[in-house]
């Protein structure tokens, strides 16, 4: 048997009649497994981008404000801006809606102008990058503009020419509403000497017309900060904190950068493109041909989760195409563009959302005790793993002559410190139990009859949206084995909105 001094220690509240049950805290905690069931998404088309001309969809945004989604493309050699599209129906569908050309506008002489990244703001405003090719004398440049609903049309009413050298392109755009100064951000790069950066603007004026685009001293003294060993930055999204998180396309990264500029960290993913944040999870497309994919992330520190997604029946690639912008809405849907450099290819793809369909799903069994007696959680009728609410279940198949038990919580099916689940507790003398979960929180108790109820107070916050948490029961049952317990199925549970 394995030292149990060794053990992880959960934080555990143990009522005093479970006590005797109590040596579940040094024994029976060790685990670790793969989350073999993680749930994929469905997929549907959003929409498929109009003409039938060579084109390439670049980035993707949501508005947080009106049902609009917003994407920037190129299209054959004449035609880049931003179109928008408005939601129809269910599963979501996209109509064209309003469409804004810069090629027609002043400095876009050559048709080797390209329109990149698209954010939107909390008031309407979105910003469309547009860039240059390296060989062109014209800089990158964000256009500001709002969309006129009645005629559907989009019309740029600010354009901020960036200074610098030849090709200097703009990779992604990001914008944050700061205690009500707007911030925005933008990841850069050229063809030269100068390490890629991010740079961070205060956004001014009262209106687009008016608008201007400030460096803002507050970050870093310049405005600007160097990512150390970067290349070609693209896609960047920005927590509530400030922590930024930027795609590196050419360096198969996604790169995590603090708000104090320090201490930055990535992760490797191929031809990483465009990122986003939902909950506690981090989004990043993957721009590489038939195997183009959603990868999901701790956000917090860049672990991989095991999950991936992305769309089958998709058309033939090419190793140039792929996955690129990418946006989540509130429900936790993905909405990827889907770049094909080919006719009537080029679609938006919308996904359900990430928490899987069955939010508090079963992923591993319990064991009998004595007698009939096989533990069992379940959510209560009406319940679920709500933000903001008090989540409740269903605890049953205990001894009915009544006793302890303990509800365990954890975030982890791989590895529980030093030691991998799922473990069998065999170890322990209870021969055909297993531990699927790790355990930060033991919340103990006593039941008359065989049955309970659990209740779990879930936090409003908006960055614990898609996290996933574990439960399973541990119940006394003396005459089960010669440990003296039993242990429930696992379950698997996600918060929603």
């Amino acid at each position: 048997m394995e030292d149990s001094s060794s053990f992880p220690r959960p934080v555990v509240r143990i009522s005093p009649s479970f006590r005797t049950g109590a040596r579940l805290v040094a024994c029976l905690l060790v685990c670790t497994l793969t989350d073999r069931i993680a749930a994929q998404v469905s997929w549907s088309l959003f929409a498929d981008h109009p003409a039938a001309s060579t084109r390439s969809l670049r980035g993707i945004a949501l508005d947080p404000n009106a049902a609009r989604l917003y994407g920037s493309f190129i299209q054959g050699s004449s035609t880049a801006g931003v179109r928008s599209y408005t939601f129809v129906g269910t599963p979501p569908l996209g109509t064209t809606s309003g469409f804004f050309n810069v090629t027609t506008q002043p400095f876009a002489s050559s048709a080797s102008h390209q329109a990149e990244a698209v954010v939107v703001d909390d008031r309407g405003w979105v910003y469309l990058a547009s860039i240059k090719d390296s060989t062109s004398a014209d800089n990158a440049r964000v256009y500001i503009c709002t969309e006129d609903f009645a005629t559907s049309t989009m019309v740029a009413l600010a354009d901020i020419d960036f200074p610098g050298t030849t090709g200097e392109t703009i990779g992604g755009l990001d914008v944050r509403n700061d205690a009500g100064v707007h911030q925005l951000y933008v990841t850069r790069f050229h063809g030269g000497s100068d390490a890629p950066y991010v740079e961070r603007y205060v956004i001014g004026g009262a209106t687009v017309a008016t608008a201007t685009l400030t460096l803002d001293p507050t970050f870093n003294g310049t405005g600007r900060h160097a990512v150390p060993g970067a290349a070609k930055l693209r896609g960047i999204d920005v927590a509530a904190d400030g922590t930024m998180f930027v795609a590196s396309r050419d360096q198969n990264r996604l790169w995590r950068i603090p708000a104090s500029l320090t201490g930055e960290s990535f992760a490797t993913v191929t031809r990483a493109m465009d990122v986003a944040l939902y909950g506690a999870n981090a989004y990043v497309t993957s721009y590489d041909g038939l195997n183009s994919a959603v990868l999901e992330f701790d956000a917090a520190t860049l672990t991989a989760t095991g999950r991936s997604f992305t769309a089958t029946g998709v058309f033939t690639r090419g190793t140039s195409e792929g996955y690129s912008g990418i946006d989540i809405d509130a429900a936790g849907r993905l909405y990827v563009c889907d770049q094909i450099y080919a006719s009537n290819s080029d679609r938006i793809l919308v996904s359900s959302p990430v928490c899987p369909e069955d939010l508090y799903a079963d992923i591993g069994t319990g064991c009998s005790g004595a007698g009939p007696f096989l533990p069992d959680i379940e959510a209560a009728p009406a319940s679920i793993p709500q933000a903001g609410t008090t989540f409740q279940a269903d605890l049953t198949g205990m001894p009915s002559s009544g006793g302890a038990f303990a509800v365990l919580l954890g975030f982890r099916t791989d590895v529980w410190g030093s030691f991998v689940l799922p473990q069998d507790l065999g170890i322990v003398a209870m021969p055909g139990c297993t531990l699927y979960q790790d355990v930060a929180l033991a919340t103990g108790g006593t039941q008359l009859g065989g049955s309970a109820s659990y209740s779990l107070p879930l936090p409003g916050d908006v960055g614990m949206l898609g996290l996933r948490f574990y439960n399973q029961v541990v119940v006394v049952d003396p005459a089960a084995n010669a440990f003296g317990l039993t242990v429930s199925n696992c379950k698997r549970g996600c918060i929603v909105p």
